[in-house]
C-alpha cells in the first residue's frame, strides 16, 4: 500500500474536533492504510492532542509543525493527499478553501459553515460531526478511489478559483451594489 499524506492547519481548541480526525486516522491504520497525518496548528490543548496521539499508537504516524508560514503552508497543502478538519462548530473556514485552491479534496464534518466550503461529493466529502468512523468511512472511500480523488481535485482547484476569488468577490460587491442603488 502506498503512504498517504493527511494534513489538517487549525488551532489546538476543542471546536476543531481533534479527537475525532485522530480517532479517524487510528481506525484508518486499523484498517490496514499507511497514513501520514500532518498537522499545522497550536494552542492550549496541545497537551491533550499530544495525549491523544500517544494514546491512539500514532506517535510515528502524526507530525505537528507549528504554525507555518503561508508559502510552507502551501507547499504542506500541495504535498498532501486529502484535507481533513473534524470541526465540531465551525463558520466559514478558511483554511478549507486553500486547500481546494491547491487542488486538495476535504474531507470536513457537516458542522456550521462547512458544508458550503466544499461541495459533497463534487470537490470533496462531508460527514457526521462528531462520528470518527463516518470520517474514516469518507477518507477511505477516497483513497481507495483514486479516479474520485483526482476528479474531486480538479473541481476543488476549478471551484476555489471560480468561486472565492478576488475577481468573482470583487464582481459580486459591484453586483450588489448596483442592485442597492438601482
Amino acid at each position: 500500500n502506498p503512504q498517504f499524506n493527511i494534513f489538517t492547519a487549525a488551532r489546538f481548541s476543542w471546536v476543531k474536533g481533534w479527537e475525532f480526525a485522530l480517532q479517524a486516522v487510528a481506525l484508518l491504520v486499523e484498517r490496514g492504510w499507511d497514513i501520514r497525518y500532518v498537522i499545522a496548528g497550536d494552542g492550549e490543548m496541545k497537551d491533550a492532542i499530544l495525549y491523544t496521539i500517544d494514546a491512539l499508537n500514532l506517535r510515528d504516524r502524526v507530525q505537528l509543525c507549528g504554525w507555518l508560514s503561508p508559502a510552507e503552508l502551501k507547499w504542506k497543502m500541495q504535498e498532501a493527499d486529502l484535507y481533513v478538519l473534524a470541526s465540531v462548530e465551525e463558520g466559514f473556514n478558511n483554511s478549507v478553501l486553500q486547500a481546494q485552491a491547491c487542488g486538495l479534496p476535504a474531507v470536513c464534518s457537516d458542522a456550521g459553515g462547512l458544508p458550503e466550503n466544499i461541495l459533497d461529493g463534487e470537490t470533496g466529502l462531508l460527514f457526521r460531526r462528531r462520528d470518527a468512523w463516518d470520517m474514516a468511512d469518507r477518507i477511505e472511500a477516497l483513497l481507495s478511489n483514486p479516479e474520485l480523488c483526482a476528479h474531486m481535485s480538479r473541481a476543488a482547484r476549478e471551484r476555489a478559483e471560480k468561486k472565492f476569488s478576488m475577481q468573482s468577490g470583487v464582481q459580486a460587491f459591484v453586483s450588489l451594489y448596483r442592485e442597492m442603488t438601482g
